[in-house]
């Protein structure tokens, strides 16, 4: 709480002048109570008398009555509040700038303002520049080569100006994209994020991934990973060193093509294989496997149902 700040007692000579300023205001108050006088500005010298009385208090030996002290403290609040209208209104005269029905603006936003007591109480630190956008916005359409039937507007519906730069980053995110997915090595695939949102949400949500994990997650499904870690197989480069093979080491190429892993895949399949085979069987059916037909095994439910599943693990794409 801010205490009022305590007043020097008065001198002789000035007391008796207050004294007799409350003498004259005395009679002004008893002519307007017996009415021999009509002041129309009654309210106003009863503001002027009760300063007068406060600052005749303020002279007096003794304790102060509690309302010359309240009385006192609101007169600062209100030069308080006078002081910061002033304040602000000489801070607006800063950023006053003429608006014209072809104006986007850019307000300054960062401003940190110095109120100590000086001659100058305002004091700016800092200030961003207003500039004028839509020469910037011109530009980025030209750059865009948006078509003019397209060109987002300067207004919204409520005649409010406004800039479009949501829907010109969403013009701009698609020309990358579609630029992207012509890409002959790393963009394929790339048009299927496009076509199924939902499936392909997990590229926009990392869920916990690094991004190391998350972009090497990406090349993965499009198919243009190379598989670098496995020594001997890439050596520097992108593209496989098995004779008669150019295309890029990736995870589907080793796993599907390559000549080096035939031998692995070959493993791998017997052994999926027999796991179907044996999970099938627990749950009662007939199980044959390499049959003599184009699939892998055929589960047999006699009387019902017949059941064909090929393993198809020698590709992953």
């Amino acid at each position: 709480m801010n205490h009022p700040k305590k007043l020097q007692p008065r001198l002789p000579e000035q007391s008796a002048a207050l004294q007799q300023t409350m003498l004259q205001w005395l009679a002004v108050f008893l002519a307007i109570r017996n009415g021999e006088r009509d002041e129309p500005g009654f309210d106003a010298k009863c503001a002027d008398f009760s300063d007068i009385l406060v600052d005749l208090i303020d002279t007096l030996p003794g304790p102060k009555h509690p309302a010359s002290r309240f009385h006192r403290q609101r007169k600062e609040a209100k030069k308080t509040g006078q002081r910061k209208a002033e304040e602000q209104e000489k801070l607006d005269s800063h950023f006053k700038l003429e608006m014209t029905t072809d104006t986007v603006l850019e307000a300054a936003k960062d401003i940190r303002i110095d109120t100590s007591p000086g001659p100058d109480r305002v004091h700016i630190v800092k200030k961003k520049a207003i500039r004028d956008l839509s020469t910037e916005i011109e530009a980025s359409i030209a750059t865009l080569a948006v078509p003019p039937d397209k060109i987002p507007p300067l207004t919204n519906e409520l005649s409010v100006h406004c800039s479009p730069v949501l829907k010109l980053r969403e013009e701009k995110r698609k020309q990358e994209f579609d630029k992207w997915a012509t890409i002959r090595q790393r963009g394929q695939g790339v048009e299927l994020y496009q076509q199924c949102p939902a499936a392909n949400g997990w590229i926009y949500n990392r869920h916990g991934l690094l991004s190391s994990e998350w972009i090497t997650g990406l090349k993965m499904l499009t198919n243009s990973a190379a598989v670098l870690e496995l020594q001997g197989r890439s050596g520097n480069g992108h593209l496989c060193r098995s004779q008669g093979f150019t295309e890029i080491v990736t995870l589907s190429h080793v796993l599907g093509k390559c000549l080096k892993g035939e031998l692995h895949r070959n493993s791998r399949h017997d052994n999926v294989e027999k796991s179907i085979r044996e999970a099938l069987r627990k749950t009662g059916l007939e199980v044959d496997n390499e049959v003599h037909c184009s699939a892998d095994i055929v589960a047999i439910d006699l009387g019902r149902d017949l059941l064909s599943i090929p393993p198809s693990v020698s590709r992953l794409t």
